[in-house]
Formats: structure tokens, sequence, C-alpha cells
């Protein structure tokens, strides 16, 4: 498995998040919604959503990190895991919801900071 960076406190990041064999992540437009309300939630204490972008297989989030005084303890050398489970939030209602199993999506989710 490849190794990948670690999220830092108050950097920029662009997010991304494929479909397990390139499939659908959303099945009707109220997903998409449903989606942007889970990211607000789960990521609100760590940092600012710039822009999500859905397409029918891939998520794009840009991100900006708070600094480390202003995020929770428990996330701090953890960074990643408010979108880890933003992931699998959305993951267990989709399956639930159209009654599938297995995984919505790839292994792992892509980060790669962005410098203005």
């Amino acid at each position: 498995m490849q190794k990948t960076d670690h999220l830092i406190a108050g950097k920029l990041y662009r997010i991304v998040q494929r479909g397990n064999n390139d499939e659908a992540l959303f099945f009707e437009p109220a997903n998409k919604i449903y989606f942007k309300k889970l990211a607000e939630r789960h990521l609100a204490p760590v940092c600012t959503i710039l822009e999500i972008s859905a397409g029918s297989s891939e998520i794009s989030m840009v991100v900006k990190f708070k600094n480390a005084e202003e995020i929770p303890e428990k996330f701090r050398a953890r960074l990643h895991l408010p979108i880890s489970n933003l992931l699998n939030s959305y993951a267990k209602s989709i399956n639930k919801r159209y009654g599938r199993n297995g995984s919505l999506f790839k292994v792992r989710f892509e980060r790669s900071e962005l410098h203005l």
C-alpha cells in the first residue's frame, strides 16, 4: 500500500475520493444534498469547506484546516478521522437505503496540499 502524507493543521487541501471500480456514488439528486449536509456536520470541528464538487463517481472537496489550537484534542493528531467518518457514514447510509453491500469507495482518499 502506498504511504500518504499526513494532513497538517492550518493548511489548505484538495480531498478526492472515487467510487470503488468507478461505480456511481450518487443514485439520485437528493444523495448529493445529503452528502453535503453530512460533510458540514463531520468536518466542522476541524476545517472549513470551501468547495464540494460531486460527480457521478468522484467527490472532490477543497478544505482549509483550522489551526491546531482550534481543533478538538481528539482530532489534532488524526485530522483524517473526520473525513474517514464522513465517508463511512455516507457509505453506510447508501448501502442501507439501496440494499447494497460492500465497499462504496476506494480504500483511501487522495489528498494534495494547495498553495495560494
